[in-house]
């Protein structure tokens, strides 16, 4: 018999409405019921295209024990991090608290008062190569808490403590906090493979726009060396995918060649823009192939026709990455007289180039390239091997597509402005007016659907609420991004109504992430921080509009939270890129062949532009202009000064 998960708009949540487990949407009545019935709250917080989150629902969570287990010790609640980032970044946080890190599935022992006492990422249904159990935790945990209440009272309010020590520290913004950020980060860069040091490699897109900042400010060319290495090293290695275009969400190695195979929206977006700036910024024609790319991965299997939607699935077929991975003699056999050249770019071996925990995919092939970017682009501009691939990859390409990936269908709001905001500088690096006319697409999606108030998203027709930070400060960045390309005033009027908006979540002097979390962290995780996005929209409101109290708002929001950014910056590259923006944004005005001809030059991270019928650049700061320059070297001194 089904759940209440039955009732969700969630296609995760759905997933898991046919499981014996009892679960529950995340509701004041699910919490009322949990301390009515004194039952601890097991969470489960996960996402749709989520691998060890499948491979536990299928060990556990379809387990009649495990669910004997938790319906009748505990109130099983699941929560979509998609539909609700807001509940994910706290209980993430709660997690690193406990255990020091976290990752999804996401599993949370609370007390009946919804106090978090215990964490866990994936663990097997049973005691497994030392590794505890699920079953095995659920009954002792459940057991010492009628045993012994008042010890999880303790713990609870030992997180509760541990928790507070994290809060934000108000401190005055003052300039110097970006040599710092640097100073801190620059031991971690890779400056061989690209990216940051670790047996794991994320993008880290926020630092990366830190560092695209940095370089034009400083033309240091440490700095411009590791951005190329590293935005070149990923575009040709194995988290790029070669077949059906786009990235992967991480790499599991520090090379870039084996991905976690799930394809986020919020991934496509944010590399968008950073390939977009470094043309900008070195205009080589490489960072628009890979802008290309993007672009086509998602018209082609992520774009509804008016909005994107918001993941693609790691797993095919129960195997993680099983879509991207073929047989030496699948490879051989498809590719006929293509095959020695195609073998020249990719891995291929006869025994299998790829394995996985399980010995699953023995003997099996992923499609990667191993060497650098320049030995990839000197193979590739050979006529016979660059044939050879680009017919290689359509045919296992049409063989392949055939059999679709699961596809997360909601259409969110934060993802599609971010989507936005990618497009446009798509458009402002290149004139190509496929970008802009998606951008204006998408664009006019959001603007209809939140005509009346801000929402969450959509899915099947039926609108999710909720909205978070995320919504509210993606979105007016998002019309920012588009007045930035057509000068179109209704999208600043709108980008300052949805501003206007968030002020409902400002509370104590803080922003916080919805109507029911008040915690709203600053720090970076894989998207920029809505805290930092929120707070410079502000500022870039002001200028734009000359509203200084915007700019005073900007101040205070930003006052009570940058002393953590100036006692860890590594934590908060985007906090310290407001707070650049907030010391030193400017305000350039001019015909609009003077600004036509001043944006294509870079990405002027500190400077926002509009339209006047003058022949000179009109430049100004807050509260203050500076005398008119009449040349674009002119124009920006006074934009760096």
């Amino acid at each position: 018999m089904p759940n209440e998960l039955s009732r969700s708009l969630s296609p995760y949540l759905l997933m898991h409405a046919n499981d014996p487990v009892e679960w529950r949407m995340w509701s004041k009545e699910t919490l009322r019921i949990a301390t009515e019935e004194n039952r601890l709250i097991f969470l489960s917080i996960g996402y749709s295209s989520c691998h060890w989150c499948h491979v536990m629902h299928e060990e556990s969570f379809v387990d009649p024990d495990v669910a004997e287990i938790l319906n009748n010790n505990y109130i099983p609640v699941k929560v979509d991090r998609e539909e609700r980032p807001d509940l994910d970044s706290y209980f993430m946080k709660v997690s690193q608290v406990i255990n020091g890190n976290g990752g999804w599935p996401l599993n949370i022992i609370l007390l009946p008062d919804a106090r978090p006492v215990f964490a866990m990422t994936y663990v097997p249904k049973e005691d497994r190569n030392g590794m505890t159990g699920l079953k095995t935790i659920l009954i002792q945990l459940s057991q010492m808490y009628l045993k012994d209440p008042d010890q999880f009272k303790d713990q609870a309010k030992a997180v509760s403590d541990a928790m507070e020590e994290r809060e934000s520290v108000p401190s005055k913004v003052t300039p110097g906090i970006d040599d710092r950020l640097y100073d801190s980060i620059s031991r971690y860069l890779d400056r061989t493979d690209g990216g940051f040091f670790g047996q794991t490699k994320f993008y880290n897109v926020p630092v990366l726009e830190f560092l695209m900042d940095r370089y034009e400010k400083t033309h240091d060319e440490n700095v411009s060396d590791f951005l190329k290495t590293t935005l070149m090293t990923i575009a040709v290695r194995g988290v790029h995918d070669p077949l059906f275009g786009g990235f992967f969400r991480y790499s599991t190695d520090s090379m870039w060649i084996i991905p976690h195979f799930e394809k986020m929206t919020y991934t496509q977006a944010q590399l968008m823009r950073a390939y977009a700036k470094m043309y900008l910024l070195f205009h080589d024609d490489f960072y628009l192939r890979i802008v290309e790319d993007i672009f086509s991965f998602m018209d082609r299997y992520m774009y509804s026709g008016a909005s994107y939607y918001t993941s693609m699935d790691a797993d095919y077929d129960g195997i993680e990455g099983g879509h991207y991975l073929f047989s030496y003699e699948e490879i051989r056999k498809y590719l006929e007289d293509d095959f020695p050249q195609f073998t020249k770019v990719f891995e291929v071996h006869e025994n299998g180039n790829f394995s996985d925990p399980y010995g699953e995919n023995r003997g099996k092939n992923f499609l990667y390239f191993a060497g650098t970017p320049e030995e990839f682009i000197k193979l590739m501009s050979i006529p016979e091997i660059q044939r050879s691939v680009q017919h290689g990859l359509e045919k296992l390409r049409n063989i392949r597509e055939k059999d679709a990936v699961f596809i997360d269908k909601k259409e969110l709001v934060d993802l599609n402005a971010m989507m936005v905001s990618g497009l446009a500088w798509a458009y402002r690096a290149t004139d190509d007016k496929r970008y802009l006319e998606r951008a204006t697409i998408v664009s006019g999606w959001l603007k209809d659907l939140n005509k009346d108030r801000i929402c969450h998203g959509v899915f099947n027709g039926n609108i999710i609420e909720t909205p978070t930070l995320q919504d509210y400060a993606f979105l007016s960045e998002a019309m920012i991004d588009m007045f930035q390309i057509t000068f179109d005033g209704k999208y600043l009027e709108d980008a300052y109504r949805y501003a206007e908006q968030a002020m409902m979540l400002i509370k104590e002097g803080k922003i916080s992430y919805s109507s029911e979390v008040f915690d709203a962290d600053p720090t970076d995780g894989e998207v920029e921080s809505p805290y930092a996005v929120m707070i410079r929209v502000f500022d870039q409101l002001s200028l734009l509009m000359d509203n200084m109290d915007l700019h005073e708002r900007s101040d205070s929001l930003l006052t009570s939270i940058f002393g953590n950014a100036q006692s860890f910056p590594a934590a908060y590259p985007s906090i310290v890129r407001t707070a650049e923006f907030h010391l030193k944004g400017k305000h350039v005005s001019s015909n609009k062949n003077m600004i036509d001809a001043i944006m294509k030059k870079s990405i002027y991270h500190n400077a926002l532009f509009s339209l006047e019928e003058v022949d000179q650049y009109v430049i100004c700061g807050y509260g203050m202009c500076f005398p008119p320059a009449h040349t674009i070297e002119e124009a920006v001194d006074k934009i760096k000064s």
